[in-house]
């Protein structure tokens, strides 16, 4: 659409189109030649992306690390998470806590004293916990594609995706 605006827009300002797969000029045979290289880049980049998530879906139903940042206390081997011994401590505390009616504040303190940070070596917050202890991944579940496409480059956080679409293991 972009590309037959500025069209439209060069021939406005009766500027010359050049275009090094051929289409060059204004006449009509010129601009359908284009917008067909056009059509056919557009499906190109549809099917890649097309061929790119079923691959990824396919490895989510093996449980399969398919990119991002693993979870606090994980590691990813061989695509594989698995626990990581030097942040496993911190979640172990974490649950622990929470489970016998500790607050935020309590489990924070409780972090802070024993010397855990996050990996980016700033003390735990509220959220850090929160999002620890409202992800599947620390009960063994696996959730894949439940996120839907981001919007001009953003994501929103509260939208899912049908359970059909959803891997879940």
């Amino acid at each position: 659409e972009d590309h037959v605006d500025l069209e439209r827009e060069f021939r406005r300002m009766g500027m010359p189109i050049l275009s090094v797969d051929g289409g060059n000029g204004n006449s009509a045979s010129a601009r359908f030649q284009r917008r067909v290289m056009q059509a056919a880049s557009v499906l190109e980049v549809e099917q890649t992306a097309e061929r790119v998530h079923d691959s990824l879906m396919v490895d989510a139903r093996k449980a399969l690390f398919n990119g991002g940042t693993p979870p606090y206390g994980y590691s990813v081997v061989d695509r594989r998470y698995e626990a990581n011994e030097a942040e496993s401590g911190a979640i172990r505390i974490i649950f622990s806590l929470y489970s016998t009616g500790y607050s935020y504040g309590d489990i924070l303190k409780a972090l802070s004293d024993q010397g855990y940070l996050t990996r980016k070596g700033t003390p735990f917050k509220k959220s850090s916990l929160h999002s620890i202890l409202n992800n599947p991944r620390y009960i063994g579940t696996y959730i894949y594609n439940r996120a839907p496409a981001r919007v001009y480059g953003a994501r929103n956080s509260h939208a899912r995706k049908p359970e059909e679409e959803i891997v879940k293991i």
